[in-house]
């Protein structure tokens, strides 16, 4: 069977398998000013049978806010070549609050582009600390390296591998179909220990070969897969191999979308960290920390386990001591989801002084 035969009998399969079955909404952000590159990624997403809307950020001369944002499951964010002025970092190397906001609200990202990292640093290693977007969104803890190297030597990325076990990406060795079979400028990382590798540069042995190319993180408000190399440049056939990966990556989001209509944990707090009521008919402000954010304080119910002979407690959180000899007990306050009674947080307060 031909090459050409046999990819074409793969593309049919992948597209009937999901043409018709996904439902991820999905928002391809075009930000490369190389116009010839997301075309081939476009095409990859219509075989795999994924619809999109498309939001160019080289048009609008920005990054899309979190309005558009908050409308779609995932984000495919392509920068393409770009190495100077992504409007990733805003088009101004600072980090994006539209998709902080849009992450920190149960979203999807797929990063794609193999400069987005020498954008914003252009003299690496850069090493990333717990508050910077790079460590806390991508997962990134270090900025290695880009090829060529620093120093401007030839240490080239022969081919990306697969990491042997990870969820998401079996497709391997994906290869470049330049002349020297070998890519220039993929940012090298290395994630930190709450991430996952997903590709590493190969083949084993490469003077590369420790380093990531490819990194999924997860909490449990957002997912992002970050690649640091170029998919719009593969070797043939080079359809059938990002058909492939495209394939494997959106159905895992797919199938593991956030549950952003569900609240997954409450957590309340009292103000100053207090745990006592002591006087008269006193009160207490309580508040409780919801997740995913896109929840409020009006998702939640209020209620105490005791008798309203010992307090009160009102929508906001507010508990009111009774101020009766009755009501110097310890209390539990339960906040609970309006719409799932099963998740819930109870906290403990002990009220004296009252009656007097």
């Amino acid at each position: 069977m031909s090459i050409k035969r046999y990819t074409l009998i793969f593309l049919l399969f992948l597209s009937f398998q999901t043409l018709w079955g996904q439902s991820m909404k999905i928002l391809f952000i075009h930000d490369s000013f190389d116009v010839s590159r997301d075309d081939s990624i476009k095409k990859a997403l219509i075989i795999a049978g994924y619809h999109y809307d498309l939001y160019d950020a080289t048009d609008h001369l920005k990054s899309p806010d979190y309005d558009i944002l908050k409308n779609y499951d995932l984000l495919i964010w392509y920068t393409g070549n770009d190495y100077s002025g992504t409007f990733f970092w805003n088009g101004n190397d600072t980090d994006n609050s539209a998709l902080k906001k849009y992450l920190d609200h149960g979203g999807m990202l797929w990063l794609l582009g193999f400069n987005v990292l020498r954008d914003k640093y252009a003299a690496p290693p850069v090493t990333f600390s717990q508050g910077s977007f790079e460590f806390d969104y991508l997962g990134i803890a270090r900025y290695v390296m880009r090829t060529p190297g620093n120093d401007n030597t030839t240490i080239g990325a022969a081919q990306v591998d697969a990491v042997s076990g990870n969820p998401i990406c079996q497709t391997s060795p994906v290869k470049w179909s330049f002349t020297s079979g070998t890519m220039w400028g993929i940012d090298a990382i290395e994630p930190h220990s709450g991430a996952l590798s997903v590709y590493k540069f190969g083949p084993s042995g490469h003077s590369l070969a420790q380093y990531n190319a490819g990194i999924f993180y997860e909490t449990q408000e957002f997912k992002v897969l970050t690649f640091t190399f170029e998919m719009a440049r593969l070797k043939n056939p080079a359809l059938e191999y990002r058909t492939s990966i495209f394939s494997e990556v959106l159905n895992y989001f797919e199938q593991n979308i956030p549950q952003k209509n569900n609240i997954l944990s409450i957590s309340i707090k009292s103000e100053k960290g207090a745990t006592a009521i002591t006087q008269n008919g006193g009160t207490l402000q309580l508040v409780a920390d919801i997740l995913p954010l896109n929840f409020s304080a009006n998702d939640i119910k209020w209620s105490i386990q005791e008798t309203e002979k010992e307090a009160f407690i009102d929508a906001t959180g507010l508990v009111i001591a009774g101020g009766n000899l009755q009501s110097n007990e310890t209390i539990h306050v339960i906040a609970s989801s309006k719409t799932d009674s099963q998740i819930f947080d109870i906290f403990e307060i002990n009220i004296s002084g009252q009656g007097k």
